[in-house]
């Protein structure tokens, strides 16, 4: 028999992002999760919660405590715990980083993001 099961995860995500050219700090770059392998419903629907958006000096600095849940069994497989983190900001390409849980450093319930620096480049406008 399948039970629910929800649980947390804690998502400390740090980086800071720039225009690809100028190389300019780029402000207000909203910044989404996705959820591609935690919980049975929103990992199935790729739907963005926006979670930050970058400062005046394009600095990224957010922490998500993501609430998820699921169905156990044995006839269930265990999640895959992967995730993709979004940038974008009007005139700019979004850009889309994939995560797994288990390749990230953390500790118990609160994993790291470090996006490092990330340049964006702007859309074309054909």
């Amino acid at each position: 028999m399948a039970k629910h099961v929800d649980s947390v995860t804690i998502f400390a995500i740090q980086g800071r992002v720039f225009d690809s050219i100028s190389k300019v700090p780029l402000e207000n770059v909203q910044v989404f999760f996705i959820d591609t392998g935690y919980d049975d419903v929103r990992s199935k629907k790729a739907h963005r919660l926006k979670i930050w958006q970058s400062d005046l000096n394009g600095k990224i600095e957010a922490r998500l405590n993501y609430y998820w849940g699921r169905k156990t069994s044995v006839f269930y497989s265990h999640p895959k715990k992967t995730f993709a983190i979004a940038l974008s900001k009007a005139s700019y390409e979004t850009r889309y980083f994939h995560f797994k849980e288990s390749q990230l450093e953390g500790e118990k319930l609160t994993y790291f993001v470090k996006l490092e620096d990330v340049y964006m480049d702007r859309a074309n406008k054909n």
